[in-house]
This record gives structure tokens, sequence and C-alpha cells, in this order.
């Protein structure tokens, strides 16, 4: 079961028991995977417990359903944001379309690595880019190359990354410039 599947690799919860209440209403229970007892849902953390109903409504619901995630990156680290991503290709690939409202640039960079890896093609991702203006918000449509790298880029997507990495790399060099003297 996929559900199972990706609970596991996520590392929220070594087992899980998902049980239908009623018409699209589960309960579930999870064995935490450090003390291999079950627990509330509540108790497995904050970013986990947004992530289960991510990964029950995108695998329960029926093929041709649309499923729409609003920023599921908050409170997850970087790892866990990356594999979204390949959670929502996953989603997409079991007869679903999805749709996510994102900032998080690991979720980007994800999407483009499996593109550059022929494991998604770019025309199976549409990103659009909303910039508040004057007028209104601006919505600029981001498009993709085929090699997964970005046609358009719109000024201010994910520079701080960018302009922070260049400035560590410098500071990094002018320190070993300062050590050899």
């Amino acid at each position: 079961m996929k559900l199972k599947q990706w609970i596991k690799e996520m590392n929220l919860a070594c087992d899980v028991k998902l049980s239908s209440i009623a018409e699209g209403i589960y309960a579930l229970s999870v064995t935490d995977p450090k003390l291999n007892i079950d627990v509330n849902l509540a108790d497995i953390g904050f970013g986990a417990s947004q992530l289960l109903p991510i990964i029950v409504e995108g695998f329960m619901r029926k093929k041709g359903s649309l499923l729409l995630i609003e920023q599921p990156e908050i409170h997850l680290h970087p790892r866990l944001q990356a594999m979204l991503a390949d959670l929502f290709i996953d989603i997409v690939n079991d007869g679903k379309q999805v749709i996510v409202e994102t900032h998080s640039e690991h979720i980007l960079l994800r999407l483009q690595r499996r593109v550059a890896e022929n494991k998604l093609s770019y025309k199976d991702i549409a990103i659009y880019y909303f910039e508040p203006s004057e007028e209104g918000t601006k919505i600029m449509h981001v498009e993709m190359n085929e090699d997964g790298t970005l046609k358009t880029w719109p000024e201010g997507f994910f520079e701080e990354d960018l302009e922070e990495s260049y400035l560590l790399l410098k500071a990094l060099a002018g320190r070993k410039n300062v050590s050899s003297s």
C-alpha cells in the first residue's frame, strides 16, 4: 500500500493503521519509529502531523480527483520538503491531479531534478509566480525546459539562497587567503 510506503519512507511512523469511519473520513493510528509504540497523531510532531493528511488524501481519493495543497512545506526540514515533490509525482502517477501553492525551493529543485533525470516530463509541470504590484497581483508563467532548467526566472525568485551561497563561498575564500598569508 502506497500510504504505508510513504509514511515509512518519510520516517513518520514504522507502522500505520487506517480505518474508514465514514465516506472520506479516516481514523489513523501510528507506531513511533523510535519508540516502537502506538502513539497519538498529535504526539509525532507538528510537521509530521501535517504530512499524514496529505499522504492519506493523496492515495485514498478516487482516480481523477483534484488535490489542492497550500504551503505543505511549513514546519518541515529541507529533506522532507524535497521528498514532498516525489510524493506529489507518485500521487499524480496514481491518477490524481495535484495543485500546490508553495514557497519552497526544495520542492521546485526536486521537480527540476526529476525532469533532468527523465523521471518526469517538463510538460507535466506548470509553475506560476505571483507578484504584488500597484495594479494588483501579476501572475507570471515560469516555463521549464526539457532538461528541467527554467526558461524564465522572475526577479527575486530564490535569489536570497543564491546570494547567501555566493557570499559564503566568497567569505570562505577570503579566510583561506588570510590564513595562507
